[in-house]
């Protein structure tokens, strides 16, 4: 008869300290009827002003490198601007 007893209590604490838990979790997540205080003023913005970019004198380019170090030869150099050279071209027309 006691350890009868005693489970019925020990399941009756467990089922207390679950509801109390719950009830807790529920208030916890329950808003505060507070409000928030307002934020404080954001001064005025100040008027837009332009960049101040220094003067840039223009400059000549440097020269074209010399390509035949690479296999590039005058002499075989396609126009970009001609496409009757180009084989594809060829075929369309």
């Amino acid at each position: 008869m006691l350890n009868h007893m005693t489970r019925t209590l020990t399941r009756l604490s467990i089922a207390t300290l679950f509801v109390a838990a719950m009830s807790l979790a529920a208030l916890a997540q329950t808003p505060s009827p507070t409000p928030f205080p307002a934020p404080p003023a954001q001064p005025a913005p100040t008027p837009f002003q332009d960049p101040n970019f220094p003067d840039i004198k223009p400059q000549p380019l440097p020269p074209m490198p010399d390509l035949r170090r690479v296999g590039i030869v005058p002499s075989n150099v396609l126009s970009l601007s001609e496409r009757r050279h180009s084989p594809r071209a060829a075929k369309q027309q």
